[in-house]
C-alpha cells in the first residue's frame, strides 16, 4: 500500500510492506525502481512493526556517539537512543554520505543519504533500495530472526535453500530445479529471510534478492539448507554442525556491535536445532537436482 500525505506545500510518500509477519511502514522514498522492487509485499496494515523515515539532504552531518568500530569507510556507534553508522569518502570528511540511526531494536529508524554520482557511486534510488534492505536485516536480528546467503525453492509446499559463496552456482542449481521438477517456484535468489514459530523455521522471499531481482512473497517450512561444492562426482552427505554454523554466518553481515553478533549466533543455533543441513558436491546437471531430492523426499 503507497500513500500520499500532504503537509501545506509538502508531499510524503508512505509505502506499506509486509514480509512474512512482519509489518514495516518506509517514509519518504518514491521511484520507479522502488516501485517494481515492493510491489508484490504491499500490504494495508493498521499497526507497524518497522516504521522507517528515509529523507535525501545536500550535507548530512556525522552522528554523536560512542564509536565502535569503522570498516570499510563504516562507522558504528552507539548512541543514546541505540545505534547510528554512517559511511563516508574522506576520513577527514565533516559529513556523511550515508547514515543510519536507529532504536535499540531497529523498529523505529531515521535513513539519510547525500547524492554521490559526482564522486561515481549509483544513483539514490538503488542505494535507498539496498539501505531499506539492511535496516530489515538487523531488525530481524533483533528479533530472533536471520537473514541468509542462499537462493531458495519452493517445492511440495516446503522451501529448500541453497548456500555458497557468491559465484559457486546456487542460481544455477535452482534454475535446475525449476526445469525438471514440476511446480518449483523460487522465493528469493540471494536473500530470504528465516523467523521461528516455535520449533518451526519459516522461510519467506523478500524484495532484496541480489542482481537477479527473483523473489516471491510467501513463506513456507524450511525443509533444509543445502550448501553447494562444485564437484565432478556427486555426493550428498550430513553436513557437521560447526561447519554448517561457520559457513552461515561467514556469509551474513553484522554490525559491530557484540550484542547483535550474539543475537545471529542465537538464530544460528536455533536454525542448526530446528533444521536439517547438507553438503551437495554435484556439477550442473539434472542428476545433481534427483541426488538431493531422493535425499530429502525418500
Amino acid at each position: 500500500m503507497t500513500l500520499s500525505i500532504f503537509w501545506g506545500k509538502m508531499t510524503q510518500m508512505i509505502t506499506k510492506l509486509r514480509i512474512d509477519k512482519v509489518n514495516i511502514e518506509i517514509r519518504g522514498i518514491d521511484n520507479p525502481l522502488w516501485r517494481e522492487r515492493v510491489a508484490q509485499y504491499l500490504y494495508p496494515f493498521e499497526k507497524s512493526n518497522i516504521v522507517i523515515n528515509y529523507k535525501e539532504r545536500d550535507f548530512i552531518p556525522r552522528p554523536a556517539g560512542e564509536t565502535v568500530g569503522t570498516v570499510d569507510r563504516r562507522t558504528w556507534l552507539r548512541t543514546r537512543r541505540g545505534y547510528s553508522n554512517f559511511d563516508y569518502i574522506r576520513e577527514n570528511d565533516e559529513g556523511a554520505i550515508a547514515r543510519i540511526d536507529a532504536n535499540e531494536d531497529f523498529s523505529e529508524v531515521d535513513a539519510y543519504l547525500t547524492d554521490i554520482r559526482e564522486f561515481g557511486g549509483v544513483d539514490n534510488s538503488i542505494r535507498s533500495f539496498n539501505m531499506m534492505g539492511e535496516i530489515y536485516r538487523n531488525y530481524l536480528l533483533c528479533h530472533e530472526g536471520v537473514i541468509i546467503h542462499a537462493s531458495a525453492i519452493l517445492t511440495q509446499g516446503d522451501a529448500i535453500a541453497f548456500s555458497a559463496p557468491s559465484g559457486t552456482g546456487k542460481s544455477t542449481h535452482t534454475q535446475l530445479w525449476q526445469k525438471y521438477v514440476p511446480g518449483v517456484k523460487i522465493i528469493n535468489d540471494d536473500s530470504p529471510s528465516v523467523r521461528f514459530i516455535g520449533k518451526t523455521a519459516l522461510l519467506s522471499g523478500t524484495p532484496w534478492s541480489g542482481k537477479s531481482d527473483i523473489n516471491t512473497n510467501v513463506t513456507a517450512p524450511l525443509k533444509a539448507i543445502v550448501f553447494l561444492r562444485q564437484a565432478a562426482k556427486i555426493n550428498v552427505s550430513e553436513i557437521p554442525r560447526a561447519e554448517a554454523a561457520f559457513r552461515i554466518i561467514s556469509q551474513t553481515p553484522v554490525p559491530l556491535y557484540d550484542e547483535m553478533t550474539d543475537m545471529l549466533i542465537n538464530s544460528v543455533e536455533r536454525l542448526l536445532d530446528s533444521v536439517p543441513m547438507y553438503l551437495l558436491e554435484c556439477d550442473v546437471s539434472p542428476d545433481a537436482v534427483k541426488a538431493i531430492r531422493d535425499r530429502l523426499f525418500n
